[in-house]
């Protein structure tokens, strides 16, 4: 062969090393990036068939309020083999910001078997009308999507008052009638058709303002599931409103061995076969009578618990019980001891307001018929945004006003403008202004620099409030907490939960802690403009979990960030035993009550019924006061600082403008009631009006008042610099104990 046919096979061995090189490293990037799509998809990519969400329910009876808990029914459905799973919610907060929630109970995670189906339940807060949600399916061990659905969702706003009905179908959305014509206050009603769709957690129940229950034509109560049973009831105890219609169902609902006789209205005396109406016919004040007397069955009760809210009759001697209301921990039961599914009460055309009235929708005081009351002219109508911007002052940081940065804005444009012209047209030297001009941009800047970090100042600040609450029978606590902070750089912290404040003295059940919003249109309320903005990582939220968590919570410069917390747990003190009270013929206190908390409490009194009792003293740790030291205070004149004046009394108007005086604006959220509600304050207490436990100081329940002396951090931010600095605190006590009547005292 001669060189140069050598050459062309040496050629071509060179280009088919070439091309057989090529081909492997094409074939191994096709290997890799299969790799990594299949790392990326988890075991979508590799398993065949993978799992899937079928459906999703969202709140009750697909009813859902903004800034309230909402549960999310998830139906899934396995792929080819088993996988061990968690659920993440992801949406946006009451602020536009991206914002994920986790569950952080012990049933956090579930294996989802192959080709089985499984519905799971999981808990999210709305923050926007318009805001998409998107839920996540991953694996437990990869983290990897299994599978994730986006959606929409119409959510209510958060003043709308929602309602619902157990039992036989009583068309109780003939309520809504009754409620106000503004769409943002409405009133919805529902029954609930399917009760195995009702929440297994007392956190699904959270939107929900009352609940009707009828007995007699269908047991409702008697088929839910164990969950659903003690979550009804925990959301009870924690502030919830139930009203029972019962009597023929009495002596089994209310059996010593039934899950229900906490509920019961008193000492059972059997079941009449008819009743007069006078006292129903009063107590509804329907245009639609009744006959005086009707056939129907009527449960008769001794020794009634809590307050008498109607009787049978006129109210005369001898007459019985017609309407119950007692406390049930923190919450209410109304008991109605006829039976209103019944036949002679179920076609009444005055029974829509009956169920209205009964669910608390005609309160007087804080009534959805309140439209002749002016509303106050600031940019909230609810007091939690009083509560709101008082929290948002902070000590050596002013507000930059909106007509300061015009103010700015105006100066600068005078001087780049006819100023600059004028200077330059008298020296005759107009190209001067190419020098001037960026002097006078870099001046402006700088003027804007350090007025921003002279007024806005340079260290993180917390204001918060705390109200605890303690059911004196029980033990039982219930926490809610404000907390704002103030943050003048951009930085993501993490947040933890304390439950120190009341001491080591204290065992915690439950807690949440998640962002916070006000209702309303304006900036900063849940359906108004979220203004700026800032692109970030959506931060995470523990659900459910023994501790409230937040990851990453994100804070612009020169901003504040509202949060709001809430526990549940129990004292481990005897709490029960600090008192001994008891109620004279007058309706006034007598006995002891002492301090069974481990810690100083300030400002101490004590309410009951229509007065309120004020220790000059503090209250140290089981110090002991006789009531025979205290004088009776009229509660309403020292909540509306009423006084004689010229005689004549006189109250102090409410100020809805004021955001000074924090300690006032805490009390009113707790008696709100007590002090005239809204024609007194001029403000609504719809959002968080589970707040106010006026309506205890009638049910035969004393309530101590203090505030923490010296109360431990309860908002803790971890995060690399220094911590924030608690600016303003308040820690508020209440401790509801029972009060026996003189009568039965003397029995005993």
């Amino acid at each position: 062969m001669g060189k140069s046919g050598l050459m062309q096979v040496r050629r071509g061995e060179r280009w088919e090393a070439v091309w057989v090189a090529f081909r492997r490293s094409t074939l191994l990037a096709v290997l890799a990036t299969l790799t990594l799509l299949g790392i990326h998809e988890g075991p979508r990519a590799w398993a065949g068939e993978a799992p899937a969400i079928e459906s999703i329910q969202i709140g009750i009876e697909g009813v859902a309020k903004l800034g309230h808990w909402t549960p999310l029914r998830i139906a899934l459905s396995g792929g080819e083999r088993d996988h061990r799973c968690f659920l993440e919610i992801e949406t946006v907060d009451g602020e536009g910001l991206p914002v994920i929630y986790e569950d952080a109970s012990g049933d956090a995670s579930f294996t989802l078997k192959a080709g089985q189906p499984l519905t799971v339940t999981r808990y999210y807060k709305p923050g926007r009308t318009d805001a998409r949600i998107r839920l996540l399916l991953r694996d437990e061990g990869t983290k990897a999507i299994l599978a994730e659905e986006s959606f929409a969702a119409d959510h209510l706003p958060s003043t709308v008052s929602f309602y619902l009905q157990l039992g036989r179908d009583l068309d109780v959305g003939r309520i809504e009638a009754y409620g106000p014509r503004d769409p943002a206050r409405r009133v919805v009603a529902r029954h609930v058709a399917h009760l195995e769709l009702l929440p297994d957690d007392a956190l699904g129940y959270d939107a929900v303002n009352a609940i009707l229950v009828t007995t007699s034509a269908d047991d409702a109560l008697g088929k839910l599931s164990d969950n659903q049973r003690r979550a009804l009831m925990e959301w009870v105890r924690r502030g919830g409103r139930i009203v029972l219609t019962v009597a023929e169902e009495a002596e089994r609902l209310f059996a010593p061995s039934s899950p229900w006789a906490a509920w019961s209205p008193g000492s059972l005396a059997g079941v009449r076969d008819s009743f007069e109406t006078t006292g129903l016919m009063r107590y509804a004040k329907a245009a639609q009578p009744l006959p005086p007397r009707i056939r129907a069955s009527f449960l008769q009760i001794k020794s009634p618990r809590g307050q008498i809210v109607a009787f049978e009759g006129g109210g005369g001697l001898g007459d019985w019980p017609m309407l119950v209301r007692h406390a049930f921990g923190f919450g209410q039961v109304l008991v109605l001891l006829v039976d209103l599914d019944g036949k002679s009460l179920v076609d009444w055309l005055g029974a829509p307001r009956l169920m209205a009235k009964l669910l608390g929708l005609l309160d007087e005081g804080r009534g959805a018929r309140a439209e002749d009351v002016q509303l106050a002219s600031t940019a909230y109508s609810d007091i939690s945004g009083q509560l709101r911007d008082a929290l948002d002052l902070f000590s050596n940081v002013v507000l930059v006003h909106f007509s300061w940065i015009a103010g700015l804005v105006a100066l600068y444009a005078m001087v780049i403008g006819p100023l600059e012209f004028a200077f330059w047209r008298w020296l005759r030297r107009p190209h001067g202004t190419w020098w001037t001009l960026p002097l006078w941009v870099v001046a402006f800047a700088g003027i804007a620099v350090v007025l921003s970090r002279g007024f806005k100042g340079k260290e993180s600040r917390v204001n918060q409030v705390e109200i605890y609450d303690i059911d004196g029978a029980s033990g039982a606590v219930r926490a809610t907490v404000w907390a704002h902070l103030y943050s003048p750089d951009l930085r993501a912290r993490d947040v933890i939960l304390s439950t120190e404040s009341l001491g080591d003295g204290v065992a915690v059940d439950e807690g949440t802690l998640t962002w916070h919003a006000v209702p309303g249109t304006r900036i900063g309320g849940m359906r108004g403009p979220t203004g700026m903005v800032v692109q970030s990582d959506a931060y995470r939220v523990a659900v459910r979990g023994v501790e409230g968590r937040l990851e990453g919570l994100p804070a612009t410069v020169g901003s504040t960030k509202s949060l709001r917390a809430r526990w549940q747990g129990k004292v481990t003190e005897d709490v029960a035993d600090a008192a001994r009270l008891t109620a004279t013929r007058d309706g006034l206190l007598s006995g002891y009550f002492s301090n069974p908390l481990p810690v100083r409490l300030e400002r101490v009194a004590i309410a009951y019924g229509g007065w309120l009792y004020r220790l000059p003293y503090d209250l140290e740790p089981q110090q002991r006061v006789d009531m025979r030291e205290l004088a009776p205070l009229d509660l309403k004149w020292q909540l509306t600082r009423r006084r004689v004046v010229r005689r004549q009394d006189a109250s102090l108007p409410w100020d809805p403008d004021d955001i000074e005086d924090l300690p006032r604006i805490v009390e009113m959220l707790m008696f709100y009631d007590a002090a005239g509600g809204l024609r007194y304050t001029r403000l609504r207490h719809e959002y968080q009006h589970f707040v106010d436990l006026s309506g205890h100081l009638h049910l035969q329940r004393a309530m101590l008042i203090g505030r923490v002396a010296d109360p431990k951090a309860t908002v803790e931010f971890s995060k690399k610099g220094e911590a924030p600095q608690l600016d303003r605190r308040l820690a508020v006590v209440r401790i509801l104990w029972p009060v026996q009547p003189e009568s039965e005292a003397k029995r005993d």
